[in-house]
């Protein structure tokens, strides 16, 4: 129960924690309503998996250069998705024919958006590889219970995230402008410290 406990909280806690991915999935959710985006809370069953195979794998033995390299290329692309973005909701709303390729564009952008997150390496790295590996080492089933815990907890809270902000949006057409602004800026300022780390460290 212990590491099953651990990785309940700890998916709640990805799922909450203000990030790129999150502000992204809001962004989309508002935009497109929550069951064209409702999708996106399984992305990271297509991203955060492969990574912590990886990690189990390699031990976080990740060079700090790829993590620099992926945290550079993570904010040019949240700043080109943030650009986007903004673009969208200056113009006039888009046209429902238009909606479904929308969702599909934004499944593939979540998927590189963690892909080029280096948080998520490192909390594989550091945080869940070395507890799966600790409840391995009493049985599988303790290993085992901790992903189940985290996967399931993280995707079922991030669908309630989306239905929420998805039927805001849809009630009052003012917020959903609002926040969708707010949001694209959260994505903006995301992208642009992504890219102040890499530089300051390259410079250092």
């Amino acid at each position: 129960m212990v590491y099953l406990t651990q990785g309940i909280v700890l998916g709640l806690y990805a799922a909450i924690l203000p990030g790129p991915f999150q502000a992204f999935m809001l962004s989309k959710s508002l935009q497109n309503g929550w069951r064209h985006t409702l999708p996106l809370a399984f992305v990271p069953l297509l991203t955060d998996l492969p990574v912590m195979l990886l990690m189990l794998g390699l031990l976080a033995q990740v060079p700090a250069w790829l993590m620099d390299y992926l945290r550079f290329a993570g904010g040019i692309y949240l700043l080109y998705l943030a650009w986007n973005t903004l673009q969208r909701y200056k113009a006039s709303a888009d046209a429902a024919g238009n909606l479904l390729q929308s969702s599909q564009r934004g499944f593939f952008q979540s998927i590189m958006i963690n892909y080029l997150n280096p948080n998520v390496y490192i909390f594989w790295g550091t945080v869940g590889v070395p507890i799966i590996l600790e409840g391995l080492e009493s049985s599988t089933a303790q290993g085992i219970s901790f992903i189940l815990g985290f996967y399931i907890t993280l995707v079922i809270a991030l669908a309630v995230i989306i239905f929420s902000f998805g039927s805001v949006g849809q009630l009052n057409p003012r917020v959903q402008r609002f926040l969708g602004l707010f949001l694209t800026l959260l994505l903006f300022s995301f992208g642009g410290y992504m890219i102040w780390q890499s530089v300051t460290i390259w410079i250092a």
